[in-house]
């Protein structure tokens, strides 16, 4: 956030004769709303975590019904 302020500072001057004050401030307020690396990072990772461990549960899943359809159709031959 430190980087932010200082780089629009540094930029104040000539925006200034581009754009009003208000209209800056209101985009420097917006810009610091952002979120930062860390969080965006953090987020990442988490969604990436819960994808995978989705991913495993569906596939553990997946091998659990084959094992019972196969069970069943067994089954059935006996039974019939």
């Amino acid at each position: 956030m430190k980087k932010i302020d200082k780089k629009l500072e540094e930029h104040q001057e000539s925006i200034e004769t581009k754009v009003e004050i208000k209209n800056f401030l209101k985009i420097k307020e917006l810009v610091l709303k952002l979120p930062t690396w860390e969080d965006t990072n953090n987020l990442k990772n988490f969604v990436i975590t819960n994808i995978e461990r989705f991913d495993n549960d569906n596939s553990a899943f997946h091998q659990d019904f084959k094992t019972q359809n196969e069970i069943i159709r067994r089954y059935d031959e006996v039974l019939s």
